[in-house]
């Protein structure tokens, strides 16, 4: 999971403790990757509502979420999914897409 580098997220090892997922955050002094990281957090209150208090969730509603969420086409990608990018080692051809 990604996040940006603000202080709400000053715990996020817990995550893994916790439930097992691997956090990310924004590169300092690139705020253009956090428009990407505010579109994910929409696309995962899709699957899981904001205000839900993130301790009754299971380790297996996370992962259904983050599934479904890594197998959304963007249109950043060419409509492909992040889980395809990854799959095909062209997750850091963004630039060419954006061309």
């Amino acid at each position: 999971m990604t996040f940006d580098n603000g202080k709400e997220f000053v715990m996020h090892n817990k995550l893994k403790q916790i439930i097992g997922i691997e956090t990310y955050f924004c590169h300092p002094g690139s705020p253009w990757e956090k428009p990407y990281v505010e579109n994910t957090h929409a696309i995962l209150h899709r699957f899981i509502p904001k205000k839900t208090d993130a301790r009754t969730l299971t380790k297996e509603q996370v992962q259904d979420a983050v599934t479904k969420t890594n197998n959304l086409p963007r249109k950043r990608f060419g409509f492909k999914t992040p889980a395809q990018m990854i799959a095909n080692e062209n997750f850091y051809q963004l630039d060419a897409l954006r061309a």
